[in-house]
């Protein structure tokens, strides 16, 4: 049994890119997860991982995007784990792992 059956973890996605881009990247890469398109922006600025021009760590070259994140949330809603990346920068499968098996 998997470490997401196990827990009872489900694995959304959200992006502000095109619906059509994710549709076409979950189908390519065979991805059992859900994808959301957040073109507004609303939940990563209700995250606080949305930059626009005016966020002090903008990069100056895309015109406003999300910052890569991950949040573990529990069954009552709370925020229980998050990991803010950068451009570059993802946690691990087994950092993931981690947190699930002590947070939840």
């Amino acid at each position: 049994m998997s470490i997401l059956k196990k827990n009872n973890v489900k694995l959304i996605s959200i992006a502000i890119d095109l619906p059509d881009k994710l549709i076409k990247m979950k189908y390519k890469n065979n991805y059992k997860i859900q994808f959301i398109t957040d073109r507004a922006g609303r939940i990563s600025k209700a995250y606080n991982v949305f930059l626009d021009r005016k966020s002090a760590v903008h990069d100056g070259l895309q015109i406003s995007h999300a910052i890569p994140s991950k949040f573990l949330i529990n069954k009552e809603g709370n925020i229980v784990w998050q990991y803010i990346g950068a451009k570059t920068d993802r946690p691990s499968i087994e950092l993931i792992v981690e947190a699930i098996e002590k947070h939840l």
